[in-house]
């Protein structure tokens, strides 16, 4: 896929390197910039002038290697390949208008255009930047996904205002949460760990049940952009997905029925079982060789074998 910068952006990113290569004592490099940079003004005309101004920068954008970042990151999401047209980065100014845009042109293609927005701050941050790339990219994996459902026009629930807004930010924070959870299966660095995310989920659920939910949306199968809107239109719906306990095969776990590892009866079902590690289902089949992950087992369960040393182990049923 083939990314266009912009210019603006790509200037400031080089001009602030240079900055700071010269502070940390890389003046010879930065002199040579300077010398560049000063030819350029030797060109009378606006238009040409601009021409070896971008050329330069565009240059230097590609030594300091910032234009293997972004292809670096879409390595990770190999769904993703084959499925963009092409992409391009925006220069922004503010925090909150940093993010990422997905486009269906009305073509008889349908191309797809992919449109990050970066501030140069975020791009001088290397560890930063690449979290904010993955996470902003892992939405754009949703939206390819089919079963996401992505609709570019989406209607927003609420009878004023207020609550409209209410519900764009709890949507845009459990969509956040469920990529920063694919993120970390994935094996990388999320953009913020799921300490600080279920913080964030319960300042803006309020409900003692909550834990339940954060971990079915952090840790679950992916839920479709209708699914996350109608959380958080009504949180408690999501709260009561956890409680039926809903796995992958579509059988659900009643409130009340009895867990095939404990043989107590439960509402509390595990958010996602069979996202449990090796190490954790090793654990269980010692104790219940006939339990698999698809039987489910209740959040208690689940707790006290990821435990790192378990001091109490419930009695299993099954054998």
């Amino acid at each position: 896929m083939k990314i266009r910068y912009d210019p603006s952006l790509v200037e400031e990113v080089v001009y602030h390197t240079m900055r700071r290569l010269e502070v940390m004592g890389g003046g010879r490099l930065s002199r040579s910039y300077r010398r560049r940079r000063n030819r350029c003004y030797r060109f009378s005309d606006p238009t040409e002038r601009e021409r070896v101004f971008v050329a330069l920068h565009r240059e230097l954008f590609e030594v300091f290697g910032f234009d293997r970042v972004i292809p670096e990151i879409l390595g990770e999401f190999p769904e993703l390949e084959g499925r963009i047209a092409e992409g391009s980065v925006e220069r922004v100014r503010r925090v909150r208008d940093e993010g990422v845009e997905f486009f269906v042109r009305p073509d008889p293609q349908q191309r797809r255009t992919m449109v990050l927005k970066i501030r140069v701050e975020t791009f001088l941050e290397p560890e930063f930047l690449l979290r904010f790339l993955r996470h902003e990219i892992g939405h754009v994996a949703n939206m390819v996904d089919p079963s996401f459902r992505y609709k570019p026009d989406i209607a927003i629930p609420g009878e004023s205002s207020a609550k409209r807004n209410l519900v764009i930010d709890r949507f845009r924070l459990f969509w956040s949460i469920q990529v920063d959870g694919q993120i970390v299966r994935r094996g990388k660095e999320p953009l913020s760990s799921r300490e600080d995310r279920r913080r964030e989920f319960q300042e803006a659920v309020a409900d003692p049940a909550s834990r339940g939910a954060f971990d079915h949306i952090w840790g679950g199968p992916l839920h479709s952009q209708a699914d996350l809107l109608l959380a958080a239109e009504d949180p408690m719906t999501l709260l009561q997905a956890v409680r039926t306990g809903r796995d992958r095969s579509g059988e659900t776990r009643q409130p009340g029925l009895p867990c095939p590892v404990c043989g107590f009866p439960t509402v509390d079902w595990a958010s996602d079982p069979e996202s449990l590690s090796a190490k954790v289902v090793a654990r269980i089949q010692a104790e219940s060789p006939a339990w698999s992950p698809e039987k489910s087992l209740c959040a208690r369960c689940e707790e006290i074998y990821a435990l790192p040393d378990p001091g109490y182990l419930p009695r299993p049923v099954l054998r």
